[in-house]
């Protein structure tokens, strides 16, 4: 018997299609969630604003009972009894023997994703793990490698597989990759006697058909045209074919994935003890991309300032450091948040390259600080984690 935690946060993979609009479904829809027992499959993480907390249970705002909720940290946490993609699951796998438990801490479309969201995903985690043979996180697609990278960094060597997943249409639908993705985690889990699968991962269905087995810290964003994801590598760590896993014999991650600088890494059991402890992940991180013409005057501290900057970096490592236009040069910005005291990361930047550009040069020079050999995901969350408050 395989007993598999699956968190569900909203997502594609969560919604219904309402005459054209898609959206995740209010939490105690029936054609989403089973209501039964006298409990309603309600989504966790709903503002304690929203329900009414009293003689041992909670009433959510559309007037259903929740049987079982724990109401920590202004969320009401509930459990669900069964959903569309267990349904599906056990509908094209009557003889597999897994038993799913089911949780919800957001409900949520990704492109809505915070790293305070990433919170309750990770208490999720560690408070319903424990007697699990692996977990499947059911996501939307839009920012599924960032939620995959914060997983990747928090669970690094965790002695049993977490898996992340999404789909291209709501599971209703006749072209749907969700329930092929999401049979194919259970599958990824029911393998566990293979160790290799053991870490973080994500699972997705590409425009092939094939089923691919990503490492969750090298998968980069969809494009906007394809919806096809793919690994900074230019490899997925595998594939899945008739229920089991095949490893990739010729992927090979990055050398030095993590080598931030001259920093220390980031400890993952000190970062689960310190969010165990209540310590929380913000959007304090201000991301930006490089373009021809940006103007870095158009970015103002004067109402919130971030923990730090991460600028992205062309893929030769560079940026522009034209000095005549300071408006346009990422040395002057780099100087103007040296003066308000917010460090700048750049990335990413090879470490097999002996030599770097003048500009690459310059802006190191120039006080800002190196990522290597790390997507942007990665580099995000690694941020994320390392200014969490």
């Amino acid at each position: 018997m395989h007993t598999i935690l699956l968190i569900l946060t909203g997502g594609t993979i969560g919604s219904v299609d309402n005459k054209g609009v898609i959206d995740v479904p209010d939490c105690a829809t029936q054609s989403f969630c089973d209501i039964s027992a006298g409990s309603v499959s309600c989504g966790v993480g709903a503002p304690i604003s929203s329900c009414d907390i009293s003689a041992g249970s909670a009433s959510c705002g559309v007037g259903a009972t929740v049987s079982s909720c724990d109401v920590s940290s202004g969320s009401a946490s509930c459990d669900i009894e069964s959903c569309v993609l267990t349904e599906k699951y056990y509908a094209n796998n009557s003889t597999k023997d897994v038993v799913f438990k089911i949780r919800r801490p957001l409900n949520i479309l990704s492109e809505n994703m915070n790293p305070a969201y990433w919170n309750d995903i990770v208490m999720t985690i560690i408070r319903d793990s424990y007697d699990c043979d692996g977990v499947i996180i059911a996501h939307g697609s839009d920012t599924l490698t960032y939620t995959s990278a914060a997983m990747a960094w928090i669970f690094k060597g965790i002695d049993k597989p977490i898996v992340l997943t999404a789909a291209n249409h709501p599971l209703e639908a006749s072209n749907t990759n969700g329930v092929v993705n999401f049979c194919a985690c259970v599958d990824y889990i029911c393998n566990k006697a293979n160790s290799k699968i053991n870490g973080v991962y994500t699972i997705y269905q590409d425009n092939n058909s094939r089923v691919n087995v990503y490492n969750s810290a090298t998968i980069c964003e969809a494009d906007g045209y394809l919806d096809e994801y793919h690994d900074q590598t230019g490899e997925a760590y595998g594939y899945m074919v008739d229920g089991m896993f095949i490893k990739n014999e010729s992927y090979c991650p990055p050398i030095l994935p993590y080598v931030i600088g001259n920093e220390q890494n980031l400890n993952p059991e000190l970062i689960r003890e310190q969010l165990m402890q209540g310590t929380r992940m913000m959007d304090n991180v201000l991301f930006i991309r490089p373009y021809p013409g940006m103007r870095y005057d158009n970015i103002s501290f004067d109402n919130n300032k971030p923990a730090c900057v991460l600028h992205w970096l062309y893929h030769a490592g560079t940026a522009s450091t034209e000095s005549y236009r300071e408006s346009n040069s990422l040395l002057g910005f780099i100087s103007r948040c040296k003066k308000e005291q917010i460090p700048v990361y750049i990335g990413s930047v090879k470490c097999s390259e002996e030599s770097v550009y003048a500009s690459h040069r310059e802006l190191i020079d120039g006080g800002a600080k190196s990522l290597y050999d790390i997507n942007q995901e990665s580099a995000y969350a690694y941020l994320v984690l390392k200014y969490m408050g």
